[in-house]
């Protein structure tokens, strides 16, 4: 079948574990979001079929303050960038005390080796550091008009790889 790949072939028709991502509604009614065991696949799966809700045991935290990724970092309030998580590259305006504050980040490193070296950091929110990004910086300049520094950095692969779902 489709999910062939999915299923080890020795838990057929026996209890398993699996790991529930999240739930949909469907013409067809709901369905709970299945990470295969090879983790390339979201199968779904409707409620109550295969007794899958017969026992469920859920975290109390959403993680959503915890980081996932390796820094160093740079924490911002990314509330005001709208889909972030869809940008190839962002422009962070920081004043003269933030950009000191970014320069730590880098390390010993001056920009200009930075941006030459694709010296890598992680952008965290600052109040949700589950959601952070691998970029590397670009640019740096200073704005004479609105008297900042304009940050930009070019984010690493694609969009965020967590798709946004209705969570259990």
């Amino acid at each position: 079948g489709e999910h062939q790949d999915s299923i080890l072939k020795s838990r057929i028709k026996k209890h398993h574990y699996c790991l529930i991502v999240g739930w949909k509604l469907t013409e067809f009614g709901e369905v709970w979001l299945v990470q295969s065991y090879n983790g390339r696949q979201i199968i779904e799966v409707p409620v109550g079929q295969f007794s899958i809700d017969d026992n469920i045991l859920a975290p109390k935290d959403d993680f959503v303050t915890t980081c996932w990724q390796q820094g160093p970092h740079f924490d911002r309030d990314m509330g005001t960038f709208a889909d972030w998580f869809q940008y190839e590259s962002i422009t962070l305006l920081l004043k003269s005390i933030e950009l000191e504050e970014f320069a730590e980040v880098l390390g010993s490193q001056g920009f200009h080796e930075a941006i030459s070296k694709k010296a890598r950091f992680v952008i965290r929110d600052r109040k949700k550091q589950a959601l952070s990004r691998s970029c590397v910086l670009t640019d740096v300049k200073w704005s004479k008009a609105s008297k900042v520094w304009q940050v930009t950095c070019e984010f690493n692969g694609s969009s965020n790889p967590l798709t946004p779902r209705n969570t259990v």
